[in-house]
């Protein structure tokens, strides 16, 4: 075994162990604070409950993935177009940044997948 594994180690942590950890969760904590802002800042034209909102995007994407039905999908584009159209540019502008940061997230994430 070589010598340097037998010898002892005189390592002594620093005291403020938890600097590391507190600038994550006051960083979590901005980012999180900016999107509140967003929200407040953006006043949608459909006055629904988000929660209203939620519980029915899983449901569309439910019944998407789950359909046979090849008119099922264009109705619900069609639909979602249409819906997307209704909204201003600044909030199309909104909508296509958000779906495009998605779909870059998903494709970082799936890329080992692909070697």
């Amino acid at each position: 075994m070589p010598e340097w594994l037998l010898k002892k180690d005189n390592y002594t942590p620093l005291k403020d162990k938890n600097s590391f950890i507190d600038k994550s969760i006051l960083s979590i904590f901005n980012v999180l604070a900016m999107f509140r802002q967003q929200t407040k800042i953006r006043n949608s034209k459909f006055g629904i409950n988000p929660l209203t909102k939620l519980i029915s995007t899983l449901i569309i994407i439910i019944f998407v993935s789950l359909s046979r039905n090849f008119h099922f999908i264009v109705i619900t584009t069609v639909f979602m177009l249409v819906l997307t159209n209704l909204l201003s540019i600044k909030e199309i502008k909104y909508v296509v940044k958000a779906s495009m940061a998605a779909a870059i997230f998903t494709f970082i994430i799936l890329l080992p997948a692909i070697f």
